[in-house]
């Protein structure tokens, strides 16, 4: 599996939600601070946390589709 990085700020319900999800499925991540992150994700597009790294695919929100594309395929 590859690995993956998720990047939330504190309070966050989809950041909160995207952590659960991954929990419930038994899939480990490392989480990172949006804010120690910022500029480089907003130079990439990202203006909404979290942000979800697999690999070299990046996405972000709570978003089960591309959950279930990238990590649980």
């Amino acid at each position: 599996m590859q690995q993956v990085k998720i990047y939330t700020k504190e309070n966050c319900p989809p950041c909160m939600m995207t952590k659960k999800h991954l929990t419930s499925k038994g899939i480990e991540f490392q989480e990172l601070s949006i804010l120690d992150h910022i500029d480089e994700l907003k130079e990439k597009g990202f203006s909404s946390a979290p942000v979800i790294k697999v690999g070299k695919e990046m996405f972000s929100g709570f978003n089960i589709n591309k959950i279930k594309e990238l990590i649980l395929a």
